[in-house]
C-alpha cells in the first residue's frame, strides 16, 4: 500500500531581514535589545503570513557590525565562533578569509546566547522552530589554528569543535527545539577541487575525519528533536570561472558519498540543493539511504523567481520516483536568503508554498 508522504515547507537560514544588531557576550543595551525583538517579532510573522510549516530563527541577532562582503556572508558561522573559549577576533585589516585565531583549547562558553535566539522566536508563534549551527568543517575553514593545533593535530581540533558544537546541540534539545540544522559541505567538497584556494591548506588532513567529527558532534539524545544536515553544496562555486565543469567533479564526488552519509544515522533529514539530485533520483531513493530529504527547490543565487507550476512539476517528480516511500520530505530553499530582495523572496516563498499545498 502506497503512502501519502507528509510534505513541510521551511526556509534554510538567513532571511532579508536586518536587525543592525550583532548580539555578543556583552549585554545589549535596552534600545538593541527592542530593535533585535521588533525585528524577530517581523521576521516570525513574515514567515506566518507566507504559511511555512516550520519557522527559522533566521539568524536575526547575527546581523554583523563589520561593513565588509566576507564577514556579511560568513556571519551566521563567525556569530557561534565567538561563543567559544580559545578563539579571538583578528584585527579586520588582517586576511579576512580567516578572521579569528586559536590561542586555547576550544570549547562552548556558554550554550545560554544561542538558547536565548530559540526563546526569543518561541514569543511569536506556536509553530515548530528551526535553529541553524555551523557544521564542523564549515567553522574550521574560518579559524586560523596553525599556532594551537598544528597540521598534524587537525583531528584533535576537529575533536574539540565536535564537542563544542554537541554540547550546544544537547541544550538546544533540553530548550524543546523542534528541528536543528547543522551547515556543513563535507561531503560534497572533493579535497582534489577544494572550491576556494584558501582553504587547500587543509585538503585531505580534515575531510578525512569528516563523518567521525560529525557523528561525535550528533551523539546525543535528540528526544523530540530533528536533526538536519544541509550540505550546502551549490551556491560557493558560482564564484569561480569554471563554475560548469566543477560542479560536475563536485556532483560525481558527492554521489559516491552517499554510503558515507547514510552512515550518519543520528540525522532524520538531509538536505541536498537541486544541482545534486535533480538528475540522480534513482540514487536517492532505490538506495538504502535512511535519512528523509530537505529538497533545496528554489535557487536564492538567482532572482528569476521560480513559477508554480515549475515547483509543481519538480514535486510531482519527487513524489514519482519515491521508490522506497518515504515519509516526510521539507521543500525548502538550497540556502540562506539574506541577498535577496524582499519581494523577489517573498514571492518565491509564496510560490512553493502555494506549490506544496496542492500535494497536501
Amino acid at each position: 500500500m502506497t503512502t501519502k508522504p507528509f510534505l513541510q515547507t521551511s526556509l534554510v537560514g538567513s532571511v532579508p531581514f536586518h536587525s543592525g544588531v550583532w548580539k555578543s557576550q556583552k549585554k545589549l543595551s535596552a534600545s538593541e535589545e527592542s530593535k533585535l525583538l521588533k525585528c524577530r517579532e517581523d521576521c516570525v510573522a513574515w514567515q506566518e503570513k507566507l504559511g511555512l510549516d516550520i519557522i527559522c530563527e533566521a539568524e536575526i541577532s547575527r546581523d554583523t557590525p563589520v561593513k565588509d562582503w566576507y564577514y556579511w556572508r560568513n556571519s551566521y558561522v563567525l556569530y557561534f565562533l565567538q561563543f567559544l573559549n580559545g578563539i579571538t577576533l583578528r584585527d579586520i585589516n588582517d586576511d579576512k578569509s580567516f578572521p579569528y585565531n586559536i590561542n586555547d583549547r576550544i570549547a562552548l562558553s556558554d550554550p545560554k546566547f544561542i538558547n536565548e535566539d530559540y526563546y526569543q522566536t518561541r514569543q511569536f508563534t506556536d509553530k515548530p522552530i528551526k535553529i541553524c549551527l555551523p557544521g564542523v568543517v564549515t567553522a574550521i575553514c574560518r579559524l586560523i589554528h596553525q599556532q594551537y593545533y598544528p597540521i598534524q593535530h587537525i583531528e584533535t581540533l576537529m575533536h574539540d569543535y565536535a564537542l563544542a558544537l554537541r554540547q550546544q546541540i544537547e541544550a538546544l534539545i533540553d530548550c524543546g527545539v523542534e528541528y536543528i540544522q547543522i551547515d556543513d559541505p563535507t561531503f560534497s567538497i572533493n579535497p582534489d577541487h577544494t572550491f576556494d584556494p584558501n582553504h587547500k591548506y587543509y585538503g585531505n588532513p580534515f575531510l578525512q575525519f569528516k563523518d567521525k567529527s560529525l557523528q561525535l558532534a550528533t551523539d546525543v539524545d535528540k528526544k523530540n528533536t530533528k536533526l538536519i544536515l544541509h550540505l550546502c553544496q551549490n551556491n560557493p562555486f558560482k564564484t569561480i570561472e569554471n563554475y560548469a565543469a566543477q560542479t560536475i567533479r563536485e556532483h560525481v564526488y558527492f554521489l559516491n558519498q552517499l554510503d558515507a552519509i547514510n552512515n550518519l544515522k543520528n540525522f532524520d533529514f538531509i538536505h541536498i540543493e537541486k544541482p545534486n539530485f535533480i538528475n540522480h533520483f534513482d540514487k536517492f531513493f532505490t538506495e538504502d539511504i535512511k535519512q528523509n530529504i530537505v529538497f533545496g527547490l528554489i535557487d536564492i543565487g538567482d532572482a528569476v523567481i521560480e513559477t508554480i507550476e515549475d515547483i509543481t512539476k519538480d514535486i510531482e517528480i519527487l513524489l514519482k520516483e519515491n521508490i522506497n516511500q518515504k515519509t516526510d520530505f521539507i521543500i525548502a530553499p538550497d540556502c540562506g536568503m539574506k541577498g535577496l530582495d524582499f519581494n523577489i523572496a517573498t514571492q518565491k516563498i509564496t510560490n512553493m508554498v502555494q506549490a506544496v499545498s496542492a500535494f497536501k
